[in-house]
């Protein structure tokens, strides 16, 4: 043993022996300057971490892989049965998989070996790593971060988000406002299963999983009535993959609208949880079909629930030509972009009115349906869902850089004013954005 893992283990047996139970031990794959042949003992590191903490599981080696990017971008089929070229049990060395199909059979067919390693989605709720500061350094959208949290836990992942502390060794106030309300949509969400009454096999009903409904072939049909018809637009299901492992290769959700089934939500693979994230359906009969499989499935849980769709903050901008554009503000957060946007995947089915003489718009004003010309007036505008108005949100977008943008400052409001957006409309002179005004 080198003076550098003598070191190492001394640390590591300090970590595991005096502060508490360890659930997760983490390595970043990081390795010291190779000067003088330096190299990791990681055989010697895992005996120690499985005889001090045998219940934790190793992430960067053989329990838990990284997700491919920092990002919080997820793959649309998670497998976390994986190939492996050597055997896992044995090995020293887990190479990052950064390709966007992993676990797909084709590439399981080829393999010496096969493993369960799950994904863990890791990413940052500022831009960056560390905590820099409270006016240039952007901070995740609530939207941004339930969107991601609903992609990597409902998408055969989990999610790891770091928060790193402020100088004061706190978490800064526009953090734990993303948090909080982050932490509120989910409890309001999924705190209430909506299929809790329902009829059906009750192996899938009971929130447990320890107990499962086997399927007889690799396709087969699940049926659920509730005792009243309830509006749902998400639906978890999870496979029992602690008894049969990952088999669902493709599956859809329908619902019993008009005297006949009507597909609503068709994925791929289902693991240990697939979120459903559908538009509003309202029914009292649902089938959940299992489209094919590997082997005959094992569905431990299907819960339905409702997420509460807020309607979106909006901006208006004008281009060198006049023509006036409304539409969704995007959160001015850049760092290590996921390609997502996150009111299109949380269902926000809302319209856009507006009017162009300096009234104020409300639900019965002129619909949005695209961009239109306008050289001179005043235009208003206002998200609403039937007769829900755009309202102030509960946490801040983050600071704005120096542009015409000016965005809402950070605010827990309980009893939010109507948002309108107002923009004075000259002769056209090059783009501009609109301000934000509260009514």
């Amino acid at each position: 043993m080198d003076d550098y893992n003598e070191y190492f283990l001394n640390q590591l047996f300090e970590l595991l022996t005096e502060y508490g139970p360890v659930d997760e031990v983490w390595f970043d794959g990081a390795h010291p300057k190779r000067k003088g042949d330096q190299q990791y003992n990681y055989t010697a590191w895992k005996k120690l971490i499985h005889t001090l903490a045998p219940k934790a599981v190793i992430f960067g080696k053989e329990d838990v892989r990284w997700c491919g990017n920092e990002s919080g971008k997820t793959r649309a089929e998670e497998w976390n049965v994986i190939p492996y070229p050597e055997n896992p049990t044995t090995a020293s060395h887990f190479p990052d998989m950064t390709d966007d199909s992993l676990g797909q059979r084709d590439r399981l067919l080829k393999a010496p070996f096969l493993h369960y390693q799950q994904a863990e989605t890791n990413t940052s709720i500022r831009e960056g790593w560390f905590y820099r500061d409270d006016n240039r350094q952007k901070v995740r959208s609530a939207d941004d971060v339930f969107d991601i949290y609903e992609r990597s836990v409902g998408g055969n992942s989990t999610f790891l988000l770091n928060i790193p502390p402020n100088r004061e060794g706190r978490f800064s106030p526009a953090d734990s406002a993303a948090l909080m309300e982050t932490g509120r949509r989910i409890r309001e969400t999924y705190g209430r299963n909506l299929f809790k009454n329902a009829r059906g096999p009750q192996a899938v009903l009971d929130n447990n999983q320890s107990t499962s409904l086997q399927l007889k072939d690799n396709t087969g049909e699940i049926e659920i009535t509730t005792p009243a018809p309830v509006t749902i637009n998400r639906i978890s299901l999870q496979e029992a993959i602690r008894s049969s492992s990952e088999r669902v290769e493709h599956h859809a959700v329908d619902a019993w609208i008009n005297g006949q089934w009507k597909e609503i939500a068709r994925s791929s693979n289902i693991g240990y949880k697939r979120i459903l994230r559908f538009p509003d359906v309202t029914a009292s009969r649902f089938r959940v079909r299992i489209l094919g499989s590997r082997m005959a499935p094992a569905i431990s849980n299907i819960t339905a629930h409702y997420y509460r769709n807020r309607p979106p903050q909006l901006a208006i901008s004008q281009s060198a030509d006049g023509m006036v554009t409304i539409a969704p503000v995007q959160p001015d957060f850049n760092w290590k972009p996921h390609g997502e946007d996150a009111v299109k995947n949380l269902g926000a089915a809302f319209d856009i009115r507006y009017t162009t003489d300096g009234s104020t718009p409300n639900a019965r004003s002129k619909q949005y349906t695209g961009p239109f010309n306008m050289t001179k007036g005043e235009v208003k505008a206002i998200s609403c869902k039937g007769k829900t108005l755009a309202a102030w949100p509960a946490m801040p977008w983050g600071s704005p850089k120096a542009t015409g943008n000016w965005y809402p400052p950070a605010a827990s409001v309980t009893a939010a004013p109507q948002l309108l957006l107002s923009m004075l409309i000259r002769k056209p002179s090059g783009s501009r954005t609109t301000a934000v005004r509260t009514a």
